[in-house]
C-alpha cells in the first residue's frame, strides 16, 4: 500500500484542495491481489481504486468510450512473427491508467489509512486518472491513440496481452451445437469453432428458455473436451490474403434475417472470422450472399490497412471466395458499381 501511495504522489495524481458543498465527492478503496509465477507467490499488490459509480454524468465525466484491441490484430502480428522470425515480448505496464490526464474536475476523498497530516480535512482534486473512474480507459488511450489497439514505437516493440480460460468438471461432447431442432424464441466468440454457436445463443439472452440453457451447457461441455485445441499458425512464406464467405438465407425462423459468416486467411493462417446476423431482410439468396461478400470485403480492406501500417503488405491482390453464382456475377459486373 505504501509503495502504491508513493507512486501516486510521485506521479502528482492529485492536488489537496479544501472541501466544498458544491463538490461531488467520490469515495475510493484499496484492492489487494496476490500475483503468482510458476505456482509460487511473485508479489503482493495493492491498488487504489476510485468508486466510479459515485460519479455524475456531465459533472465528473463526459466521454467514456475507449477502443479496445481487435483480436485479428493480435493474430496478424503473431502470423507475421512466425513467417519472418520475429522475437516476441510480453510486458506488463504498471500503473497504466495513471498516465492519462483528466479534463474534468473530479474530487475524491483521501485514501483510507493515508490521510495527510498537514491537510487532514482537504480532498483530492484528481489531475491524473485512477482505476475505477468511468473516463480512465479513454484518458489512457488518448495518450497513445490508435484505433486498432496496436501501438508502434520507433523500434516496433509491441504490447500483447492474452488471456486463456477453460472450465472443468463437465462431460465433454464432440460438437459445439446441435443442428436440429433450430433455436428460436418459440422453443423452449473468440474461438473460431464456437463463433456460430455464440452468435446464436447471444440472440436469446433477453428471452431464454430451457432449450437455450441446454444449448449453452452443450457449448460449455464442448469447450471442456477441447481445452487442448487451438489455432495452428504456420510459417508460410506465401503471405497471400484470401477469405471465404457464406450466408444462410432467412436462417432465423423468428424474423427471417440471414446470417453472414466469413473467415480471412493470411497465407494458411486464419486471422479473422465472424458469424453475425445481417441488419436488414434479404429478399433473395443472392442478396444475402452479396451482403456477406460486402462485409468480408470490408474486413479484408481493414486487414490490408493493418499490414500496410506494419510494412508487410502482400504483393498479390486479395481473393474472396463465394459459393453463390448470383452474388459472384453481381460483384463482378462493373455496371452495378
Amino acid at each position: 500500500m505504501q509503495t502504491e501511495y508513493d507512486v501516486l504522489l510521485k506521479n502528482k495524481t492529485w492536488d489537496f484542495v479544501p472541501s466544498s458543498p458544491l463538490q461531488n465527492l467520490i469515495s475510493c478503496k484499496w484492492i489487494f491481489r496476490t500475483k503468482y509465477k510458476d505456482g509460487s507467490i511473485a508479489c503482493h499488490k495493492a491498488r487504489l481504486v476510485a468508486k466510479g459509480f459515485h460519479q455524475r454524468p456531465g459533472l465528473d465525466y463526459i466521454e467514456t468510450f475507449s477502443p479496445v484491441v481487435k483480436p485479428a490484430t493480435i493474430r496478424t502480428v503473431l502470423s507475421l512473427a512466425i513467417i519472418y522470425g520475429w522475437s516476441l515480448r510480453q510486458i506488463d505496464i504498471n500503473n497504466a491508467f495513471l498516465q492519462g490526464s483528466l479534463m474534468e474536475d473530479v474530487f475524491m476523498v483521501q485514501p483510507p489509512g493515508f490521510v495527510s497530516q498537514s491537510h487532514p480535512t482537504h480532498v483530492c482534486k484528481l489531475r491524473q486518472a485512477l482505476y475505477g473512474l468511468k473516463q480512465a480507459p479513454r484518458a489512457y488511450v488518448e495518450v497513445l491513440p490508435h484505433p486498432q489497439g496496436l501501438f508502434l514505437s520507433q523500434h516496433k516493440y509491441l504490447q500483447d496481452l492474452l488471456t486463456h480460460a477453460h472450465m472443468s468438471n463437465a462431460k465433454p461432447v464432440s460438437t459445439p451445437m446441435v443442428t436440429h431442432p433450430p433455436l428460436s424464441t418459440q422453443t423452449g466468440a473468440s474461438r473460431l469453432d464456437i463463433s456460430f454457436a455464440v452468435n446464436m445463443l447471444s440472440q436469446y439472452m433477453h428471452k431464454h428458455t430451457e432449450d437455450h440453457w441446454a444449448a449453452l451447457k452443450r457449448l460449455l461441455r464442448y469447450l471442456t473436451g477441447t481445452t487442448i485445441h487451438g489455432l495452428l499458425l504456420c510459417r508460410d512464406l506465401l503471405t497471400t490474403l484470401h477469405a471465404f464467405t457464406d450466408a444462410d438465407w432467412a436462417g432465423d425462423k423468428d424474423d427471417y434475417i440471414s446470417t453472414t459468416g466469413y473467415i480471412v486467411y493470411l497465407g494458411r493462417n486464419p486471422i479473422s472470422w465472424s458469424s453475425r446476423k445481417q441488419r436488414t431482410l434479404a429478399r433473395s439468396s443472392t442478396e444475402a450472399e452479396y451482403r456477406a461478400v460486402a462485409a468480408t470485403t470490408a474486413e479484408v480492406l481493414w486487414v490490408q490497412n493493418l499490414l500496410r501500417e506494419l510494412g508487410y503488405l502482400p504483393t498479390n491482390k486479395p481473393v474472396i471466395y463465394c459459393d453463390n453464382i448470383g452474388a459472384t456475377y453481381v460483384a463482378a459486373n462493373p455496371k452495378f458499381h
